[in-house]
């Protein structure tokens, strides 16, 4: 990667710590695949329109939302 490429010709270390929220198994919402703003933020306005033309994933949001969180925390105990 390029990160790893910098650092390499800087003589510096590099660790990369990854920690992933669904599993395999798991179908994301389609909520979970509208387009991002181009700063990387959440689009709120793209996902609620999703949203209320689909109410039934809601619980399934909820839920990856309490799965990133814990992805989050788990990131956090590491660095």
């Amino acid at each position: 990667s390029a990160a790893a490429a910098a650092a390499a010709k800087a003589g510096l270390p590099l660790l990369v710590v990854r920690a992933v929220s669904d599993d395999a198994g798991k179908s994301l919402p389609r909520v979970a695949r509208v387009p991002l703003r181009p700063d990387g933020g959440v689009s709120v306005g793209a996902v609620a329109q999703t949203l209320c033309a689909r109410p039934a994933e809601w619980p399934a949001v909820a839920r990856l939302a309490l799965d990133t969180r814990a992805a989050l925390a788990a990131l956090r105990g590491v660095v």
